[in-house]
Order: C-alpha cells, then structure tokens, then sequence
C-alpha cells in the first residue's frame, strides 16, 4: 500500500506540474544576441534570456534572431550556443529560428522568414507575450503576415524610446567624463535600425511596455555581480567570461565602474514586475524637434503627458520601486542581499 501511495503521489506531483508549465505565461523571445566576448559587443540579450530561461515561471514558446548589435546569421549562432549551454545546466531553451537579416518597409516587406512563420504559427496556438530585445522587424514582420493573429499580441516590452531631447551619454554624471563630447553617445539602436517597423507596431493597437534607457542607466553591473553570476552554471560562467571585455570598455572608455543592462531590464519587466514603477506615457515615431544633429530621422518618442503630437497611450517603466534595484540584480547573481556598487 506505500508503494502504490508513493507512486500515486509522484504521479499527482507529475500532473500538478505539468498543469502549472501549461498555464504559465506564454512568452516569445526576439533577440539581436551579440554576447561572444567582443569588447563593443553588448551581452545583455544573454543576460535577459538566461533570466527568462532560468526563471521556471514562464514558458518560452519561441525564440528568434534578428538582425542589430550583430548580423542576423550572428545572432541566431549565439542563441544556438546559448541553448546548447543551458540544456548543459539542465535548463530548456528552444534553438533561435531565423528572421530578418534587414529592416521592414511597408510597401516592400523582406521575404518571410521561418521567424514570422512560426511566430504566427504560435499566435494561431494561444495568446503570448513578446519579449523584444532588438528591433521590431520581426514583429512587424509577422502582423503584416497574419493580421487576423495580431490580437493573439497579450503584450509586446520592448526595449527602446526615448524623451524629446534626450541624449543616451552614460557619462552625463560621471567624472571625470563629465562633459558632452567626453565618453560614448548611445544610438537608440533598436528603433533606429528599423523606424518602419516601430512605426507598424506602435499603430498596431498591441500592448506595448517601453524599457528605455532610462531605466537601464539607474542600474550598473560590476565585476564583482559578474562573479557572483559565474557561479550559477556553465552557462551563466560562459556569460560571465563573455561579458568582461565590454565592462572593461565601460570602465575605460565611458569612464564608469559598471555598464547598463539594458535587455535585463525587460526581463525583469516579465519576471518582477513589482520592481518597477511604470506609467501610462502617449508615444509616437517622428522627429525629435530638439535634437537636429543627425538630420530629419524618425525616433520613438514619448511624453509625460502628452504633447499633442503623439498617436497612443502605452506603458513605460522609467524607474525602480523601493527594492527594484535589489530585485533585478538578483535575477543574474542569485543572491538574496544586493552587490554592493
């Protein structure tokens, strides 16, 4: 009879959980990964998709690699390496399929890629939410391929947008690189690559939540958080080792002690939504009227409240709860008590 009990009670724990995988959060991964150790090539993507992944909380229904910090062949080759390394931690992660390898133009869109196809594929399946880390071309992509999916959308965080007039200098208050013209100036690259397709999607009527830059810069990473995140795994270690050069670059050249995690941050959007405090801001893509450098481009801009000028209402996480910093660092060092900084 205890035998029996015991196997009936496996059984049960078995059913309960595969209950729990079918009703967690559907969750659709877009990635521009370039984490392969090159000193300008930015490692937050690995970091945003080892969180998702490790997390348990949610299932990832699809991955897909997009053209941005790096080629697209480039990307979908680290996010292959990626699963190949988590699966070595005991942690599923599906293998990247193949999207766009250049931007989205409405009256030429690019020709369908095994990307739009089985993100429609999933759409058809159940409702999902997609995770955005490079830029929209993808997304675009795929409602232009079935519109009648685009209401499947829960939600897409995506991580871009900006206010008028803002420069991305990570250096603006640090000294000695104090001074504009000192220090790197940040490109909003996810939109800048493809205005087209942040265009479609913010006209879509989808749920959108903003992660911009700054969010990103009111958290560094430091060396001393890469070694804690080193510990969690060969995969995590493999990210970690990864991410030296570009933590260098930034103590060098940008001139702080830590870089900005930027793709973390929408990760954490998903996985700790109580570490952030975000409002409803009115976003449109148009010219930004004060920041004439670079000529008439379109950006993602949005304004508290609205100006006048923008075409709807979403949502954008601009800073941290009381313990959000604590939060969001957790998700890569595993700790319970915050790195110092």
């Amino acid at each position: 009879m205890s035998v029996l009990r015991a196997i009936l009670l496996v059984a049960a724990a078995l059913l309960l959980a595969a209950a729990a995988q079918s009703e967690a959060r559907r969750i659709w991964i877009d990635s521009d990964a370039a984490c392969d150790g090159a000193a300008r090539h930015d490692p937050d993507d690995c970091l945003a998709v080892y969180a998702l992944a490790a997390s348990g909380e949610i299932r990832i229904v699809g991955v897909s690699s997009v053209f941005g910090n790096v080629g697209e062949t480039e990307s979908r080759e680290t996010l292959h390496g990626m699963a190949t390394a988590l699966a070595g931690d005991g942690i599923a992660f599906p293998n990247a399929f193949p999207g766009a390898g250049k931007p989205f133009h409405r009256q030429a869109p690019p020709a369908e890629s095994e990307a739009q196809l089985a993100l429609c594929q999933a759409l058809d399946e159940a409702p999902l939410t997609v995770v955005a880390l490079g830029p929209l071309t993808n997304i675009a992509a795929a409602m232009t391929a079935c519109p009648d999916l685009t209401g499947q959308i829960e939600r897409i965080v995506f991580v871009g947008g900006r206010r008028e007039g803002h420069v991305f200098h990570p250096a603006e208050d640090a000294m000695p690189r104090a001074r504009l013209g000192h220090g790197p100036i940040f490109r909003d690259l996810n939109v800048e690559l493809d205005r087209d397709a942040a265009s479609q999607v913010l006209t879509s009527g989808v749920a959108l939540t903003l992660v911009p830059y700054e969010l990103a810069r009111k958290l560094e990473l430091t060396g001393a958080d890469l070694d804690a995140f080193a510990e969690r795994g060969a995969a995590a270690d493999d990210i970690a080792a990864n991410s030296r050069n570009w933590l260098a670059w930034w103590q060098a050249d940008v001139g702080r002690e830590g870089f900005y995690p930027f793709d973390l941050m929408a990760a954490a959007v998903i996985l700790t939504p109580e570490a952030f405090v975000c409002v409803t801001s009115h976003a449109s893509v148009r010219r930004d009227a004060m920041i004439s450098l670079f000529g008439n481009l379109r950006v993602l801009l949005f304004a508290l409240p609205p100006d006048g000028t923008a075409t709807r209402p979403i949502e954008t996480c601009l800073t941290f709860s009381h313990n959000g910093r604590e939060l969001v660092r957790q998700l890569i060092t595993g700790s319970q008590e915050e790195s110092a900084t």
